[in-house]
Formats: C-alpha cells, structure tokens, sequence
C-alpha cells in the first residue's frame, strides 16, 4: 500500500510540476494570469509524512477561461453567457475541437453530442433555461504549445 501511495504521490507531484511550467510559458502572454486550487496535504510514505500539493492545479486568466489538471490529462474551461456563444459566426471551428458543452448550473446537462451540426447546437442553446454554458475541451494528447494555442484560439471565439 504504502509503495502504491508513492506511486501516486509522484504522478501528482509530476502533474502540479507540469502545471507551473505552462504557468510560466503563459504568463509571458497574459499579466493576470494565476494558479488557483494552490492547496496541499500531507501524506504518510514509508512512516514519514510528506507535502502533496494539490492534485488539479488550475491555470487561471481572468475574463478568459481555465487550464485544468488532473490525472487523464489538460482540459481547458471556459464559461459565457449562452447568447454571446449562440452568435459565435465561425461555431464549427470550436465543434472540430474534442467539446463538451453542458449547462453552467448543472454539468450533467450536455448541450452538445458529438457529431451534432451547429445549428443543432443553437437550437439546444435556445431551449435551456439558463443564461450561461460550460465549454470543456479536451487536450490529453496535446503538446503544451498546442495547449496554449488552443487557448488562445478559444478565446478569441469567445
């Protein structure tokens, strides 16, 4: 067990270390940038205790969106007002991405299923009740300029 707790502390350690070096490439970008969820525990390996930081960092740049950690890889997330996204122009560039979008108030409600045309979209956009929506894209098999370049490809939609 105790070699298992290590196992994972490592691979979270890893993750967290990963998280600070994009921190740094996208802070030459971006002046408000920060890392949130900047918490720790500590864990008990081989009878001694160690600091595990936290183990979804989160990259955040205010009025834009989040880079997210956690351990099946870099996602990034984004929340805006439901009409705003409605008349995004160029909408199926952002559906060729690996999208999920949901409803903000309840994450369990997807707007969007794989496949479906972006007037389709819309039309789903139209019929929900609240006024903003979750957008979550994946980008486990991305390199970290793809990240930052689907980042900044992302908010400029947005």
């Amino acid at each position: 067990m105790e070699k298992r707790v290590e196992e994972i502390h490592n691979l979270l350690d890893d993750i967290y270390t990963h998280s600070e070096n994009l921190y740094q490439q996208i802070k030459k970008q971006y002046d408000n940038v920060v890392i949130n969820s900047y918490k720790g525990h500590l864990i008990k390996i081989n009878s001694q205790y160690k600091y595990q930081k936290y183990y979804m960092p989160v990259i955040s740049v205010a009025d834009l969106g989040d880079i997210c950690f956690n351990l099946d890889g870099i996602s990034l997330e984004f929340f805006v007002d439901k009409n705003d996204f409605i008349n995004i122009s160029d909408l199926n560039s952002l559906l060729n991405l690996d999208i999920e979008i949901y409803d903000a108030k309840d994450s369990t409600i997807d707007l969007y299923e794989k496949g479906m045309s972006s007037d389709a979209l819309r039309n789903n956009l139209k019929q929900t009740k609240q006024v903003s929506v979750g957008i979550t894209i994946n980008c486990q098999d991305k390199t970290d300029e793809e990240v930052i370049n689907t980042f900044n490809t992302v908010c400029k939609y947005l």
